[in-house]
């Protein structure tokens, strides 16, 4: 039988009936499979939505619990809307429910049984279960995690009735589809015969011309210098049987030739690149086109590729995009004249490494010549060391060594420029004076290793809030400076103020401490405040430390803040005076019972006996107080006297008075507090218990593990503690549960605004409801009505305080309200003073 029977019989015969058969199979199987997957596809996309709802819920529940625990209730009425949520429960880890859909069912502990799976498993689990009519749900337990650790779970029922409804529509549609496709398979079979035939007869004539080609190429040089040996053409196959095994037969031979080509190329290469390998520089070769052609180790080293990745390539490849047309116009001048200025000199330009980063080199160029061709040798060595040395040198100068920021030296020169281009174009240019507030108590409390890298990362974080032509400096210290040029407005000044406040207020996580600072920036504007540098700057100081005073803001410069700031100085020294003279008094708040109504408690506040003031408020004075550290004596003053009150009134027929402390950030931190106050209850013959420390939630969030510490030897002595404001700063249940506390006090701006605002009304309820689980005293604050004061009664809220029943007193007209009720349930209550002292 011939070629050409061969293929009309055998050939055919086998394409017919093994395409036949493949069809039919992959048919009849992918029918099967993709019924499966499709029903498979339909519960995954109703589990993917189950999980979407969760894991969205999760995140929304995450912040809730970590920022806000009572802000949870909302987002879970949203997400309760779609049909198919049938439930959601919120646990923590100790298995108590902290908010669900039934807010009855707070503060409900599980039982083994239903919840011990997932705590164990530490993950998200998925479970598949029937209802009490034998409807399918899917449940989906999903972790609430706070820095990679479980801080709570939510629990979400999903209804699945709908998936087995698109599951039995799937399975009609799917094998009507698969029927058709299989009669379109069969049909389609002949037709593909035909084409594959066709195409195969195509490929075998076109490999035998291939193959006469590459024998007659003896006469072709490679496309590089110098002549490869000729090569014999192969004889042709004459023997095959069949198309097919000719194929083969022609393939091998083919690979045959062209590894024996690829011999002799490989021995040129080797021949002709040893020349230059032990070289530490690059030396490179490149024909008239700027293709490389040869290439040393010394380049592989600098620019990180090897031979193989390069040869063949432009030089271009090895040029940042600045250098590049320049390249090919001196490619193309040497071509046309034979010079280039950039022959036989050696230049500095910048390369580009494999990885995409650019460095310094050192470039010297030569040419060289054969009958036919101009080729380019090329010398390169990296200057990065060298570069690194000069800039070293230059920054010593100039530039702030933490940091990397312009100093105080290159900030003066920068200024001037500034200030120069301004007087010549006529516009006009802002500088900002930024301080840290309390940037001190992070050097004195974590050290000054920790306060470096605070600063180093709010120099990045600063530097980011400005344009590139903008300039930032460090001044020394915690004291940062911006120069803003041709703004339109001190609108401009003032939005890039506020940005940078912004900035300085968000958290920072620094080996394993949360800390959290604030700013204040004094701003000039050039040449409405001053012409001169010297005066710009330290009319800037005097606007920032106006901003200081406001805490956390800034403040434009006025000629009336010379006379501020002496005021400030004056009150600071004043301030130093009363605390030697004794001018500043303890004024005492009831805490009244809400059971009861009788005075179960007070809480000392200090007043200043100004000499020609007269009585001032701690608004007054105590920002000056907290910056001058003068508040750490000021609170032992007030701890000191409170305690002996008490004593005093207890031993005048009032026993189970306590008196609370507010303590400042300052003396819980960096100050041995707990020995403080052992010395003044034995000074004062008080026992612990009668002695409560307020504190608020932002001081437990630097150096946790050290509060705590704090906090557990208060409670080890019998000292109770209270969170003061409790609900306006973090609220999250993670930390509240570990902390040896005793009492919450739930700040007023919830309380004010009770009776007209649910959310507020919820809010207190579920703190309550919290409490009560974590066997917390409740205070609330700032009561000023009657409603109010009903209201906190009915939600058994333990203990409350404010002006409805007296604002503070001294100590003498205080004595007078002991052991009489001030509240009764009608409304009815004894108060002394005017509501409108704060």
């Amino acid at each position: 039988m011939n070629l050409h029977n061969t293929w009309q019989g055998s050939l055919r015969l086998r394409q017919t009936v093994g395409l036949s058969v493949v069809i039919l199979t992959i048919m009849t199987v992918g029918s099967f499979v993709m019924l499966y997957e499709q029903g498979t596809t339909i519960r995954q996309a109703a589990e993917a939505r189950g999980l979407a709802f969760s894991r969205t819920f999760a995140l929304v529940g995450a912040a809730a619990v970590l920022d806000n625990l009572f802000r949870i209730q909302e987002a879970m009425n949203q997400i309760l809307q779609d049909p198919d949520i049938l439930e959601i429960d919120v646990i923590d880890p100790d298995n108590m429910i902290v908010a669900a859909k039934n807010t009855k069912r707070i503060g409900t502990v599980l039982h083994e049984e239903e919840w011990i799976g997932p705590p164990r498993s530490q993950r998200e689990v998925i479970t598949y279960v029937r209802g009490e009519k034998g409807e399918p749900l899917l449940v989906i337990v999903e972790p609430l995690l706070n820095q990679g650790k479980i801080a709570a779970w939510t629990r979400i029922v999903f209804s699945l009735s709908h998936v087995r409804h698109a599951e039995l529509q799937s399975i009609q549609r799917m094998t009507l589809v698969t029927i058709a496709l299989i009669l379109a398979g069969i049909v389609g079979v002949h037709v593909a015969q035909r084409r594959v035939s066709s195409v195969f007869r195509r490929i075998v004539n076109q490999l035998q011309e291939a193959v006469k080609t590459l024998g007659l190429s003896q006469q072709q040089s490679l496309p590089r210098p110098g002549q490869v040996p000729v090569v014999e053409k192969p004889a042709l196959p004459r023997s095959a049987q069949g198309e097919f095994e000719y194929l083969t037969s022609v393939v091998t031979e083919t690979a045959d030739l062209l590894r024996k080509q690829s011999e002799v190329v490989h021995e040129s290469e080797l021949k002709y690149r040893s020349v230059a390998q032990s070289a530490n520089d690059a030396i490179i070769s490149a024909d008239s086109h700027g293709v490389i052609l040869s290439w040393n180790k010394g380049a592989k080293d600098i620019f990180g590729y090897a031979e193989e990745e390069v040869w063949g390539k432009p030089m271009t490849l090895l040029m940042s995009e600045r250098y590049r047309e320049a390249h090919q116009e001196g490619l193309k001048q040497v071509q046309a004249t034979g010079e280039w200025e950039r022959i036989g000199t050696t230049v500095e330009l910048h390369g580009l490494r494999k990885d995409g980063s650019e460095f310094p080199l050192e470039l010297s160029l030569a040419t060289w010549k054969t009958s036919e061709e101009i080729f380019y040798s090329a010398i390169i060595r990296d200057i990065t060391e060298r570069k690194q040395a000069e800039a070293r040198l230059a920054e010593l100068a100039y530039y702030d060594f933490l940091t990397g920021l312009p100093n105080r030296r290159q900030f003066m020169e920068l200024l001037d420029q500034a200030l120069g281009r301004a007087r010549r174009t006529g516009t006009l240019v802002a500088i900002l004076f930024l301080d840290l507030d309390g940037f001190k108590l992070v050097n004195d409390s974590l050290g000054h290793p920790m306060g470096d890298l605070v600063l180093k990362t709010m120099a990045t974080r600063l530097t980011g809030c400005v344009r590139k032509t903008d300039s930032v400096a460090r001044m020394g210290g915690d004291e940062f400076m911006f120069i803003l040029e041709k703004i339109s407005s001190p609108n401009d000044a003032s939005a890039v103020a506020q940005k940078l406040l912004e900035t300085v207020a968000l958290p920072l996580k620094l080996e394993g401490h949360d800390i959290f600072m604030t700013a204040s920036i004094g701003i000039v504007i050039y040449p409405s405040d001053d012409q001169d540098r010297d005066g710009l700057i330290q009319y800037a100081d005097t606007a920032m430390y106006a901003a200081k005073a406001k805490s956390n803001s800034f403040q434009f410069y006025s000629a009336d803040m010379n006379v501020r700031a002496a005021d400030r100085l004056q009150l600071e020294t004043d301030l130093r005076r009363a605390v030697e003279r004794d001018e500043l008094l303890p004024h005492y708040q009831p805490l009244i019972d809400a059971h009861s109504g009788n005075i179960c408690g007070v809480e000392a506040l200090v007043r200043w006996k100004h000499p020609q003031r007269g009585l001032l408020s701690p608004a007054s004075f105590i920002s000056v107080a907290e910056e001058t550290g003068l508040i750490v004596p000021i609170t032992e003053l007030m701890l000191r006297a409170a305690c002996a009150q008490i004593k005093a009134w207890q031993d005048g027929g009032f026993p189970d008075l306590r008196s609370s402390v507010n303590i400042s950030r300052r003396l819980f931190q960096y100050h041995n507090l707990s020995d403080m106050i052992v010395q003044i209850l034995q000074e004062t013959g008080l026992k612990p218990s009668s002695l409560e420390v307020e504190l608020t939630e932002g001081i437990f969030i630097q150096d946790r593990e050290r509060s705590i510490a704090t906090l557990q030897k208060l409670r080890d002595i019998g000292v109770r503690i209270a969170i003061d404001d409790f609900g306006v700063e973090y609220s999250s249940l993670g930390y509240l549960k570990h902390l040896p506390i005793t009492t919450l006090k739930i700040d007023q701006s919830f309380v004010r605004d009770l009776s007209t605002n649910p959310a507020d009304a919820a809010i207190i309820q579920a703190i309550i409801s919290m409490a009560s689980c974590l066997d917390l005293t409740v205070i609330a604050e700032g009561v000023e009505t009657n409603a109010q004061a009903e209201f906190l009664r009915n939600l058994l809220c333990d203990e409350l305080q404010g002006f409805y029943f007296s604002r503070p007193l001294p100590a003498n007209l205080l004595t007078q309200l002991l052991g009489h009720p001030v509240f009764r349930p009608a409304g009815s209550r004894i108060t002394l003073g005017s509501p409108d002292e704060s």
